[in-house]
């Protein structure tokens, strides 16, 4: 007798885990679950997002560098 197994992939393992917390804790608070690992990321968007050189370009000009 043989007893196998199957692995569920990361995607089908990450959907049950949601679905999971969200029965447990509801969508609330499998919400304030997740920004628990949310640093936050860092530095100042706003800011940044002024300074960025492409921002500067025309439509044309952006349309020729991705070409």
């Amino acid at each position: 007798m043989t007893n196998t197994m199957e692995i569920p992939n990361q995607m089908e393992i990450k959907k049950k885990g949601d679905a999971a917390l969200i029965d447990t804790l509801g969508v609330v608070g499998f919400a304030r679950y997740m920004e628990l690992f949310d640093n936050g990321g860092e530095g100042d968007y706003t800011e940044e997002k002024q300074n960025i050189p492409i921002m500067d370009l025309s439509i044309d000009e952006v349309c020729r560098l991705s070409s």
